[in-house]
C-alpha cells in the first residue's frame, strides 16, 4: 500500500503508482501498480473535486505480490499522472468524457515529512 500527500491545480486527475525492483545496473522491474482517479480518494460513491492548493492523502493498493528484493537491489516508487493506456481519458477537469473537452495539463506536488507523511507499506519477512 501506499499513502502519498499530494496537490493538484486541476480539479480531477488520475495517479499511476508503480513499485519496482532496481537491479544494481539501474535496470528497473515493474513488480506492482496501483491506479486512483483522485475525485474518488473518499470511494466511488462520491465525486470530491480538488481544490487549488488543498492537499489530500491518496491511498494506493497494489495488485498482490511476492518478492524478495536481492542484496544490492533498491525499491523504486514511481508516481505519474498519465494513465492513458490504463483508464479512460481524463481531461482534468469537473466535466465528463463524451463531452467536447480541451484537456488540461496537471500540476502534481508531492508532500512529505513530519506534517505529511507519505509512504509505502510493504511486509517484511524473516527468514
Amino acid at each position: 500500500e501506499v499513502s502519498l500527500f499530494i496537490d493538484i491545480d486541476v480539479p480531477d486527475t488520475d495517479f499511476i503508482v508503480k513499485l519496482t525492483d532496481v537491479d544494481e545496473e539501474g535496470r528497473s522491474f515493474k513488480l506492482a501498480d496501483g491506479i486512483l482517479r483522485s475525485k474518488f480518494y473518499k470511494g466511488f460513491d462520491q465525486e470530491i473535486f480538488a481544490e487549488p492548493g488543498e492537499i489530500r492523502e491518496y491511498r494506493f493498493a497494489f495488485t498482490k505480490i511476492a518478492h524478495c528484493f536481492q542484496k544490492g537491489h533498491q525499491i523504486r516508487l514511481l508516481l505519474s499522472s498519465s494513465a492513458e493506456a490504463y483508464v479512460f481519458e481524463n481531461y482534468n477537469s469537473r466535466e465528463r468524457s463524451g463531452d467536447v473537452l480541451t484537456p488540461t495539463t496537471a500540476t502534481i506536488r508531492l508532500h512529505m515529512g513530519s506534517n505529511y507523511p507519505s509512504k509505502l507499506i510493504l511486509p517484511v519477512l524473516e527468514e
